[in-house]
């Protein structure tokens, strides 16, 4: 039997509330009611508070009904839910995968342009041949892969078991939040594009899934900024952690080593991401003047603080590597 969860007029919206319903693991329905209006329901009684804060963020309303408790209860992920991001899943299990046998099997191969030359496993995964730090080296070697497997890499225990703990924390709840795939998107554009910079920057001698992890925290900084309800709780532990290792690899000492710029980059891409995902989807209407000014305004200040950054990263390199740096 149907569980009602709210009725609309506008039937662009309920549509649109009906297909992120079905994102969050739902079997959500649409039927019109006698007087015109659109009534979205769901078959399953389990979760009928969480789908009725969905609808109420659509709304731009937070639901009275729902009690300071029940709206923590709401805003956590079920069980049911979670075991359904299935990609977050799978991710951590091929960096395990990769990060064991980069460790323990010691596998080698040869060069694809050179037979004579032994590669060892991860310079298979790196951003380009390590003799090449040109731009798009791996490109002009049709080695096209290479722009994103470098966030499968993983150097030490210490640096697994981080990107890992933070991968299980923020990945699921980014995959229940874009669906599947906004998710794998995210993961795409954030990879290639954080990679990129880290290689210009450094060379190709780097690795982690953290310039992913940083996107994943930009999506829901973003949002909260935007003053967009996410459908999900933000672990607040795993946010403070990242947040201080982050400010904690710009002092000089052994964390100074870290690929700052893969991470600002992942960050700011996931704050452009995830806006476009709540522009594109109607949740944010760019036409009424409050919403714009606080679009601009926040799009401004994420983009000050990562120039200013980057460009603190860039002084802390120098300016001589990557002045020489062939483009």
């Amino acid at each position: 039997m149907p569980h009602l969860i709210g009725t609309l007029k506008d039937k662009e919206l309920a549509q649109v509330i009906v297909t992120e319903l079905d994102k969050q693991g739902f079997t959500p329905s649409l039927e019109q009611n006698g007087n015109g209006d659109f009534n979205i329901s769901i078959e399953n009684l389990v979760g009928i508070e969480e789908a009725k804060y969905i609808f109420a963020q659509y709304l731009g309303l937070m639901p009275r009904y729902i009690s300071r408790h029940q709206l923590q209860n709401a805003m956590t992920p079920k069980p049911a839910l979670l075991k359904k991001a299935l990609i977050s899943k799978n991710i951590l299990i091929f960096c395990c995968l990769v990060f064991v046998i980069q460790t323990y099997f010691h596998f080698t191969t040869s060069d694809l342009n050179d037979p004579e030359k032994v590669l060892k496993f991860e310079h298979l995964f790196l951003y380009s041949d390590m003799g090449e730090i040109s731009l798009f080296s791996s490109l002009q070697s049709v080695e096209i892969w290479r722009v994103i497997t470098p966030i499968f890499l993983h150097f030490g225990i210490l640096h697994i078991l981080f990107n890992g703990l933070a991968l299980k924390d923020f990945g699921p709840l980014s995959e229940i939040s874009l669906g599947k795939k906004g998710f794998v998107g995210l993961i795409l554009i954030s990879g290639v594009f954080s990679n990129t910079v880290q290689y210009l920057m450094t060379g190709p001698m780097f690795g982690g899934f953290s310039g992913v992890i940083y996107a994943l925290l930009g999506q829901f900084i973003g949002w909260q900024l935007l003053k967009i309800p996410s459908p999900v709780n933000i672990p607040r532990a795993g946010f403070i952690w990242l947040l201080i290792c982050f400010f904690i690899t710009f002092i000089p000492g052994p964390m100074s080593m870290m690929a700052n710029g893969a991470h600002l980059t992942g960050f700011f891409i996931g704050f452009i991401y995830g806006s476009l995902y709540l522009i594109i989807f109607s949740r944010i209407n760019l036409k009424r003047k409050a919403e714009l000014k606080r679009f601009l305004t926040v799009f401004t200040l994420v983009t000050i603080i990562y120039f200013t950054f980057m460009g603190l990263e860039v002084w802390r390199l120098g300016w001589t590597d990557l002045y020489y740096r062939k483009f």
